[in-house]
């Protein structure tokens, strides 16, 4: 993270509890199982996230559909090593404070659900965390001011696999892979982790039936590599 934006960094205060300096409780950490530690670590992570103004996105309220909101979304904080990055919240993620729950988010579900899983089996979050008026496709700059949230995440949750939505989540963990070439494979990230890159299901890509085919395919050939390795 670079002087400048640690300059421009600052916490909105008034998003904290009314007495934000008030120290949290000593818990005894030794009676903690590794994956209630994590969990605690992502609950920080999740605070520190709401609060953030690396970018443009995060400095202001957003107003979009009569509606003035807050953009920031971090995930659904489900702890799981089933890990799922689409690209940023849009206005119903914003509402629900919950990624991937618009008309996207229940299409991936649908599929899921008709091959034995639903979106409780994995983490879900975004390479942006906050919402672009428009659903306009987030800046470099704006990836970049996130990736530092991105990458604490991933130290975390020490995904088994990461499946991403779309190409802009993709570029984000592979840019040196191309996204077409890749769809459907598995693929080794700049971090480290293993990512099953699919296409974005967003009405607009479903709409496009040769897109829509291959989404399912690869969503079934998710799910089975999910069961097989639960099985084994």
């Amino acid at each position: 993270m670079s002087e400048e934006n640690l300059e421009d960094f600052h916490w909105d205060v008034k998003k904290l509890n009314n007495n934000p300096l008030t120290p949290t409780p000593v818990r005894d950490l030794s009676r903690l199982s590794p994956v209630e530690r994590r969990q605690i670590m992502l609950e920080k992570l999740a605070t520190m996230t709401q609060c953030c103004s690396l970018c443009n996105l995060g400095r202001s309220l957003c107003v979009e559909k009569n509606t003035e909101f807050d953009p920031h979304v971090f995930s659904n904080l489900n702890f799981s090593k089933w890990m799922v990055i689409g690209q940023n919240p849009g206005f119903n993620e914003c509402m629900k404070n919950e990624p991937f729950v618009g008309d996207a988010g229940n299409f991936f579900e649908k599929c899921l659900t008709s091959y034995g899983l639903t979106r409780k089996h994995f983490y879900i979050s975004n390479v942006v965390r906050c919402h672009s008026v428009g659903n306009a496709v987030p800046t470099e700059d704006q990836i970049k001011s996130c990736r530092p949230i991105l990458q604490m995440e991933l130290a975390i949750i020490r995904p088994t696999l990461i499946t991403t939505l779309g190409a802009v989540a993709f570029k984000a963990l592979c840019p040196t892979k191309r996204f077409r070439d890749s769809l459907g494979t598995i693929v080794h990230s700049e971090y480290g982790f293993k990512v099953f890159p699919i296409y974005h299901p967003s009405p607009r890509n479903m709409a496009d039936q040769q897109r829509k085919k291959k989404f399912i395919r690869d969503v079934k050939m998710l799910c089975k590599l999910i069961k097989a390795y639960q099985g084994s």
